[in-house]
This record gives C-alpha cells, structure tokens and sequence, in this order.
C-alpha cells in the first residue's frame, strides 16, 4: 500500500520531467506471496501501467 501510494504520487512528476526513468527495488520480493497480496516488483509495474494508460487516453 505504501509503495503504491508512492509510484501514484510520482510517477506523473518524475515522467513529466523526464523521457526516461529507472525504478530499483533492492528488497524486491516474489511477484505474489502464496497468501496472494502483491509483491513490490507487481505493484511498481501495475502503477506504471496505469499510469501509462491513463495519458495515453487523455492526449
């Protein structure tokens, strides 16, 4: 929840600023635990997915 709220706030600020950007998750985990919650390279990848989309569909 926390790193996703963190991709939601900067993404748009970091690719309004700039054509390319690299994330490193130094503690990455499994994509999903067996529990099945998300693992941090799923969420940054989801936020940048939507996020995409998102300005593709507005211009």
């Amino acid at each position: 929840m926390v790193l996703r709220a963190y991709m939601d706030a900067w993404l748009p600020i970091i690719l309004s600023k700039f054509e390319r950007a690299m994330f490193v998750d130094a503690f990455a985990g499994p994509g999903e635990y067996e529990n099945g919650e998300l693992g941090s390279p799923v969420i940054a990848l989801n936020a940048l997915a939507e996020h995409s989309s998102q300005n593709m569909m507005t211009g």
